[in-house]
């Protein structure tokens, strides 16, 4: 590694979760990584929602508002978090934020009424 900045979008697409933590890891390892090359990634995988494999300082999440505007923030940034809180089941319950809305009856009323016409 060079020292620069490798984006990925969708990183964990076709990637065991296991795989996804070891080349994480790999950008964390001083031996491995000695010019401090960085990744920049964005994932719905929530296994790697954890103080293991992140800093609370290099996990952040986007939320959508109601319209559709989109806010970016740092778990460094959300008061009362501790280095070891079990991030992804806190995002899982929606205490973080980031949590799509689901609208599944609205989705099954639409689709009633489509297939009427």
């Amino acid at each position: 590694m060079n020292g620069r900045v490798i984006v990925i979008d969708e990183f964990e697409r076709s990637l065991h979760p296991l795989i996804s933590n070891y080349l994480i890891q790999l950008f964390h390892d001083p031996n491995i990584n000695p010019k401090g090359a960085q990744l920049i990634l964005a994932t719905h995988d929530t296994n790697l929602l954890s103080a293991a494999a992140f800093r609370r300082d290099q996990i952040w999440i986007v939320e959508k508002d109601s319209t559709g505007s989109s806010e970016l923030f740092s778990l460094a940034d959300v008061k009362g978090i501790l280095k070891d809180a079990p991030y992804e089941k806190w995002y899982l319950s929606g205490r973080l934020g980031g949590i799509p809305s689901i609208q599944s009856l609205d989705f099954e009323l639409n689709y009633a009424a489509d297939e009427k016409e």
